[in-house]
Formats: C-alpha cells, sequence, structure tokens
C-alpha cells in the first residue's frame, strides 16, 4: 500500500509541475503561457449560418497560429438576440478571457478587462465572413505576440501600433 501511495504521489508532483492548466497566466506541456479568447456568435437560430461562416475562420486563425502562446478558444452562443452582454460577462468574469471576438454583435463592454473586436455588418456571404473573422483574429494574436504578454493593456497598444502600420501600406 504504502508503494502505491507513493507511486500516486510522485504522479501527482510530476503532473503538477508540468504546468497543464487552462487559464491565463499558466503554461502548458510545453511550457508556452496559456491565453484564453472568446468568440460569441449565434450559432443557433436565425443567423447560425453566419455564425458557423464566423466560427470557422476564427478556429482557423487559432489553429494556423504559431506564436509564444499557446491560444486557448472559448466559444459561445448568443443566439442572435440580447443575451450576448450575459454571455459576454460570463466569459470575461468566469472563463478569464483576454480578448473577445465577436464577427456578429457588439456586446458594448467599455472597460480594459478585455479587449474586443467586433464587426457588425450582418449582410456578409458566410465566406466573406470566415475571411474577415479569420483577418480580425491574426490581427489580434500577432497584437498578443508582439506585446508578449496577456495584459489588455499592453495588447491594445500593440493593437494600435498594428492598426497604424495597416494604415500607412
Amino acid at each position: 500500500m504504502r508503494k502505491v501511495c507513493a507511486v500516486l504521489l510522485i504522479m501527482l508532483v510530476a503532473v503538477a509541475g508540468c504546468g497543464i492548466k487552462n487559464g491565463n497566466g499558466t503554461k502548458d506541456g510545453e511550457g508556452k503561457k496559456v491565453i484564453k479568447v472568446g468568440f460569441i456568435a449565434p450559432l443557433t437560430g436565425d443567423r447560425r449560418v453566419q455564425g458557423e461562416a464566423a466560427r470557422r475562420g476564427f478556429e482557423l486563425a487559432i489553429q494556423q497560429y504559431k506564436g509564444d502562446f499557446k491560444i486557448v478558444p472559448v466559444i459561445a452562443d448568443d443566439r442572435n438576440n440580447d443575451m450576448t452582454s450575459k454571455v459576454a460577462r460570463k466569459l470575461i468574469e468566469q472563463d478569464k478571457i483576454v480578448a473577445l471576438v465577436s464577427p456578429l454583435a457588439n456586446p458594448a463592454l467599455n472597460n480594459d478587462k478585455v479587449i474586443l473586436l467586433t464587426g457588425t455588418q450582418r449582410d456578409l456571404e458566410p465566406d466573406a465572413l470566415t475571411k474577415l473573422t479569420y483577418g480580425v483574429t491574426n490581427l489580434l494574436l500577432n497584437a498578443i505576440n508582439n506585446a508578449n504578454s496577456d495584459n489588455p493593456v499592453k495588447i491594445k497598444n500593440a493593437l494600435n501600433q498594428e492598426a497604424k502600420i495597416l494604415e500607412s501600406n
């Protein structure tokens, strides 16, 4: 029994030492800092086609990301109704996201707790919305890397620098 307990204790210490926690400020098994990025769109209801297209763009950008951080997507459905601000509040307070991408709605979050990247262009075709969301998500991921931080203020500053570079080209 002592051997079993000793082995379990060693395994517990080893797993704890790996830092395999999901959340901002933690590290994955490779030593990369983990950052959570939220996504809100109508994934059900009358706008689900646009929401799913935007989600594909968001997920594709995160899959292709090769930066210094491990980005964990936190996806939520706002059902294209007045739930958006409630869902966003949950992502911020409970899921501890650093940034929020919301291509079809504006949750009107006015604080420095998260970065909000949103567009309200509802009449785009799904393919165009996928590309738009992909581009917006990539812009955010580049800013996270350039800021080398999960601090929203530093990421906002990096986003502003990216925007200036885009405007000058």
